[in-house]
């Protein structure tokens, strides 16, 4: 199963659609789903089939419900799947894809120091097996867990990823796509503006269409705020709209807070000063209520001005 996602081992009679509802959370994989994948992998469909107490879980169908409930927003439910997989003996490349979700999960949650961790041992495995695709998806996490901690070498990290991706041939576009993205969240963060919004330009070119609403959202945040930096409000606004739409159709509370806040900043700067409490209030409940404090400084200073 090493390197395939579900998608990838979907077949023309079950379909993309059939996997797509198992990674959106519309079903849970059905036995059929899990016969595909041993049919796929040339594992014997029993090596896929969960006991009572999930003991004898084969490590491909384990990746499969961590993929499923990363694709789901239930970040909470990564975490808990990946530390119960550490009472299994799986092989190397199992256990380091099994971190590298679990790390994903760990930065959606705001959590970067634990995110940070799993990647660097992510990374550290990888680079032993000279996997160049996987070194440069553990430190595309390694860059968003910098970023988040506010670390100066987050750009460099990312820029870092980015080249080892570019490096595999030939080179893997949806990778690219989202490395492309990673290193403009690290350039808004280092107000490096112009080159925020260059980098997720080519991002969108490369990706041709973003199908991960998750990153979409992120890439128009990070669209609004370069725009903004550079005086062009009216983009801002759009892109700013664009993200909170797909963030509360996620149910995403803590990316919701981050687009209410930019909003919020942004009807400040227009003088509307009632609406933009509204939205900076609503951003400032969320993350506290989501008992998180990195940058909750930003929303109560944007409240304040």
């Amino acid at each position: 199963m090493a390197g395939l996602s579900l998608g990838q081992v979907a077949r023309e009679d079950i379909s993309r659609t059939a996997i797509y509802f198992v990674e959106t959370g519309k079903a849970k994989p059905s036995r059929e789903t899990l016969e595909l994948i041993a049919q796929r992998t040339g594992q014997p469909l029993d090596f896929f089939l969960t006991g009572a107490d999930g003991s004898d879980q084969h490590p491909a169908a384990r990746i499969a419900e961590l993929e499923r409930l990363l694709v789901t927003g239930d970040n909470a439910g990564v975490v808990a799947a990946a530390e119960a997989a550490q009472g299994h003996k799986y092989d190397g490349e199992s256990e380091a894809r099994i971190k590298l979700l679990a790390s994903m999960a760990y930065l959606r949650l705001a959590q970067p120091v634990l995110g940070r961790r799993l990647a660097v041992a992510v990374r550290t495995y990888f680079e032993q097996v000279s996997d160049l695709h996987m070194t440069a998806e553990a430190l595309g996490n390694e860059a968003q867990a910098a970023g988040l901690m506010q670390d100066p070498a987050a750009v460099q990290i990312a820029e870092g990823a980015l080249a080892t991706c570019r490096s595999v041939r030939p080179v893997p576009q949806v990778l690219e796509a989202r490395l492309l993205r990673v290193l403009g969240h690290m350039l808004v963060a280092s107000q490096r503006w112009t080159e925020a919004i260059a980098c997720y330009e080519e991002a969108v070119a490369v990706g041709d269409v973003i199908q991960d609403l998750q990153q979409l959202s992120l890439l128009y945040s990070g669209m609004s705020a370069a725009h903004h930096e550079i005086g062009q409000i009216t983009e801002a606004a759009r892109y700013a709209q664009k993200a909170l739409t797909i963030h509360e159709a996620l149910h995403d509370r803590l990316s919701q807070a981050r687009s209410l806040n930019n909003l919020g900043w942004m009807l400040v700067q227009l003088g509307e000063f009632d609406s933009a409490r509204i939205h900076l209030d609503r951003a400032i409940r969320i993350f506290e209520e989501q008992g998180v404090e990195t940058a909750l400084g930003e929303f109560l200073m944007s409240q304040a001005e």
